[in-house]
C-alpha cells in the first residue's frame, strides 16, 4: 500500500472482510444478514442495486470466501472477554 501512496502504483487486489459480516474483492461487495447483497461498486457506489440474482455464481465464490475467512479467523482467534464463541 505504501508504494501506492508513495510512488502512484496501483495496489494489488487483495480481499477484504468486516466483522464476518461483509467483504470486498476488487469492485465487488458482498453484505450477508439482514442487509444482504451483492454489489459492485464501480457501477453503484451507492450500492442500490443488489446483483445476487444476476451474479450467482459471483456470489456462491464471495459466500464462501467469506466463510472460510471466518472458519479461519474462529481456529487462530485469540479469546476476547465478552465476545461470543
Amino acid at each position: 500500500m505504501a508504494n501506492a501512496l508513495l510512488h502512484g502504483e496501483t495496489p494489488k487486489n487483495r480481499r477484504l472482510f468486516w466483522r464476518g459480516e461483509a467483504m470486498r474483492e476488487g469492485p465487488w461487495k458482498l453484505m450477508v444478514g439482514k442487509d444482504r447483497g451483492l454489489f459492485n461498486l464501480d457501477k453503484d457506489l451507492g450500492e442500490s442495486k443488489d446483483l445476487c440474482a444476476k451474479y450467482p455464481e459471483r456470489l456462491r465464490s464471495m459466500t464462501a470466501a467469506l466463510e472460510a475467512w471466518k472458519t479461519e479467523m474462529k481456529r487462530n482467534a485469540t479469546p476476547q472477554p465478552g465476545m461470543p464463541k
